[in-house]
């Protein structure tokens, strides 16, 4: 009987610092988990920004930034960003650091054609006390229309106003509806989605339009859905992404992820067409009741 209680003893103390193990290698690299929301710990700050600059008669850049400030420093604070350009992955921006408030991360980008960027960027924080963890989010996003002409030289705007503008507006948008369009039928057609059973609405417009997306979901649900959206997205999609013969390869290029909410609110789909054609479906179980 001794003995047995040393061997269940030792066995129990293995299995724990085993954990210990897992828990702190899955922290150790990059990661995004959802935990329960902590409504104290909001976000004083989250943004993102894309600032059109001049840097000569024939240069122009974009700078793209996201910044995020919470109240107090969390046990991992986190942000991802994404740029867009004409409806496909044109940047990824990521940073992570432990014992912080506060990210600040930039790129810039040379312009070369008249495109529309888009950038959404998720801000996360991971708050650790003695008996629980917790977290808190935010969406953000920015969008610009950039016109490099010949005739008319240099213009940017989010909002069309003059007549000129409004024609760019147009001209692009279709081209980025007969970009991303072209991909996500492609990838309904290849997974045979019904779409009549689902309500739509692209990644890149979650932030603006989440209200309406998840009417009729609780506040705390939403949250949930969202969090454990992007760790999802963070993982199989930001991370590279996994073909189905097992090969990973980059998101750049790939449309913008279509995000698919099934009318019964029990199941959200992401949709997107890798640079290579290749169709991707993400698939995310959804514990909700109505």
């Amino acid at each position: 009987m001794k003995r047995l209680y040393w061997y269940i003893t030792g066995l129990i103390l293995m299995i724990t610092c085993l954990t210990a193990y897992f828990i702190n290698d899955e922290r150790s690299t990059e990661t995004i988990i959802f935990f329960p929301i902590d409504k104290k710990a909001v976000f004083q700050s989250a943004d993102t920004m894309l600032i059109p600059q001049k840097l000569s008669k024939m240069r122009y850049d974009l700078q793209w930034r996201s910044y995020s400030e919470t109240y107090k420093p969390a046990y991992l604070r986190q942000d991802v960003s994404l740029l867009f350009k004409n409806g496909r992955l044109e940047g990824v921006m990521k940073e992570w650091k432990e014992n912080t408030n506060k990210l600040d991360q930039s790129r810039a980008f040379s312009l070369n054609e008249s495109s529309i960027y888009e950038a959404i960027t998720f801000h996360y924080g991971e708050i650790h006390t003695a008996d629980s963890i917790t977290s808190t989010q935010a969406l953000s996003f920015d969008k610009k229309y950039m016109i490099l002409s010949k005739l008319s030289g240099f213009d940017f705007f989010e909002s069309p106003i003059t007549k000129e503008q409004k024609e760019w507006q147009l001209t692009l948008d279709n081209n980025k509806k007969a970009i991303t369009s072209l991909g996500w039928d492609e990838a309904v057609q290849k997974f045979s989605i019904p779409r009549s059973r689902y309500k739509e609405l692209p990644l890149t417009e979650l932030s603006r339009q989440r209200t309406r997306f998840l009417s009729g979901i609780p506040e705390s649900v939403q949250e949930e859905i969202i969090g454990k959206l992007w760790e999802g997205l963070y993982k199989n999609y930001v991370l590279g992404i996994k073909k189905e013969n097992g090969t990973i390869i980059s998101p750049l290029g790939s449309t913008i992820p279509l995000l698919l909410l099934n009318h019964n609110k029990r199941e959200l789909l992401v949709l997107l067409q890798a640079e290579d054609r290749t169709p991707i479906l993400l698939r995310q179980s959804l514990r909700y009741t109505p």
